[in-house]
C-alpha cells in the first residue's frame, strides 16, 4: 500500500527544504566562508600566545562540525623553521564550549606520519594558560626540517612518541617529550674513529626543554655498533 498523496508531498517538501539548507550552508562554508581573515588571525593569535613562535598557513578550509583545516602550516620558532604540517584538521569539543576550559582536537599529516592529541586553553588571572598534548607516530627523520637543521647531518629513521607543551599566564613554555627513533642512522661528517655513520635499532629518551635550556633525563641506544645510556642537561 503506498503513501497518501499528502503525506509524500510533505517527505518532499522537508527532502527539498533539506537539500536547500545543505546548498546555503556549502555555499558559505566554501564559498563565502573568509579563509584569508581567520588565517591572518590565527596566525596573530599564535605570535600573541607565545612571541618566538609564528606560523605560516598556505591555505585554510572549514570543516564540519565547529572545526578548520589547514594546509602547508610552517611553523617557525624565532625565525627559524622547526615543523612543517602538510595537513592539520582542528575541531572544537563539543562538550567544553560551556566550560571554563575550552579543549581543541587536532590531527595531522606530517612527514609520512600522523599527530594527534588535544590542545586545552584555561582563563587565569592576568592571561591564559595553554597545554599541548600530542602524539607521534611513524615521523620520518630525513624529512624534518628541524632535525636536519640542528644536526647539520643526514639522518634516516621513523620517529614514535609524547609531547606535552605548557604554557602559563605569563607566557612562559616548557616542553617535556618521550620519544623513540627506530632504525636509527646518522651520517659522521667527517668521520670519528673511521666510522663514516652510525646505526641504532634504537634510540629511546626521555627530555625536558624549558628556558632555553635542555635536560636529557635519560636515553638509551641500542646498535649494532654502540649500546648505552645517558643522561644529563
Amino acid at each position: 500500500m503506498g503513501l497518501p498523496v499528502n503525506n509524500m508531498k510533505k517527505i518532499w517538501m522537508w527532502v527539498c527544504y533539506g537539500l536547500f539548507s545543505a546548498a546555503i550552508t556549502a555555499l558559505f562554508l566554501y564559498i563565502l566562508f573568509p579563509a584569508n581573515s581567520i588565517r591572518k588571525i590565527v596566525e596573530l593569535k599564535l605570535s600573541y600566545m607565545k612571541p618566538d613562535f609564528s606560523v605560516s598557513i598556505g591555505k585554510l578550509n572549514p570543516s564540519l562540525p565547529l572545526g578548520l583545516i589547514f594546509m602547508d602550516s610552517t611553523f617557525k620558532y624565532s625565525g627559524t623553521p622547526v615543523l612543517f604540517i602538510k595537513k592539520l584538521r582542528m575541531s572544537t569539543n563539543l562538550f567544553t564550549l560551556f566550560r571554563s576550559k575550552t579543549t581543541y582536537d587536532f590531527d595531522a599529516s606530517a612527514y609520512e606520519g600522523e599527530i594527534t592529541g588535544f590542545i586545552d586553553i584555561l582563563p587565569g588571572t592576568g592571561g591564559k594558560a595553554v597545554s599541548v598534548n600530542a602524539a607521534l607516530a611513524e615521523l620520518s627523520l630525513n624529512k624534518m626540517i628541524s632535525l636536519l637543521s640542528i644536526s647539520g647531518n643526514k639522518v634516516a629513521g621513523t620517529l614514535k612518541g609524547q609531547l606535552l607543551y605548557q604554557i602559563d599566564v605569563q607566557k612562559t613554555g616548557i616542553l617535556t617529550a618521550t620519544l623513540s627513533a627506530s632504525d636509527f642512522k646518522t651520517e659522521l661528517d667527517p668521520p670519528w674513529m673511521t666510522l663514516g655513520s652510525l646505526q641504532f635499532k634504537s634510540v629511546d629518551t626521555e627530555l625536558k626543554y624549558q628556558s632555553q635550556t635542555l635536560m636529557i633525563r635519560q636515553c638509551f641506544f641500542k646498535g649494532p655498533q654502540l649500546d648505552g645510556r645517558i643522561s644529563g642537561s
